[in-house]
């Protein structure tokens, strides 16, 4: 039997695309890929026939860092990229330079909670597939990709 071990990043960056986090949680004291070490787990994807009602929650430790996500994130429209890896851990316990990505998640903050304890951050897309309209935004090659050329 083979073990193997998992492993979440996230790259948070503002609506024009800037990066202001990299995170991984697997590995405390270091940075890997030039994600740094902060503590977070994500929930289940879930997924639905529209595409639009796609969504994942990340919950973080209350720290000035998580609650700022929360709390500017959604006014700004952060966008948050969650990988999860897997791969075969080495004896000395550190990420291989090989792993295999299991699943990719894209999406700007949607909405969130928080408590004394933890704050929750959920991402997804705010195109409405139901009634044909899109809120006002600004588009991005990020988030929806190269645009068509007539």
């Amino acid at each position: 039997m083979t073990n193997f071990a998992t492993a979440s990043f996230l790259t948070v960056k503002t609506a024009a695309g800037a990066v202001l986090y990299r995170w991984q949680s697997y590995q405390p004291g270091s940075a890997i890929d030039g994600h740094s070490f902060y503590p977070f787990s994500t929930g289940e994807m879930v997924e639905a026939g529209s595409g639009a009602a796609d969504s994942l929650q990340i919950e973080f430790p209350m720290t000035s860092e998580a609650f700022g996500l929360l709390r500017n994130g959604l006014p700004m429209r952060y966008l948050i990229e969650a990988a999860l890896y897997f791969f075969e851990p080495t004896a000395d316990g550190l990420m291989p330079v090989t792993k295999t990505l299991a699943a990719a998640f894209q999406g700007e903050v949607i909405g969130g909670s928080a408590t004394e304890s933890n704050v929750v951050v959920e991402i997804g897309s705010r195109l409405d597939a139901v009634e044909a309209h899109v809120p006002v935004r600004i588009f991005t090659a990020a988030l929806v990709g190269t645009p068509p050329k007539l």
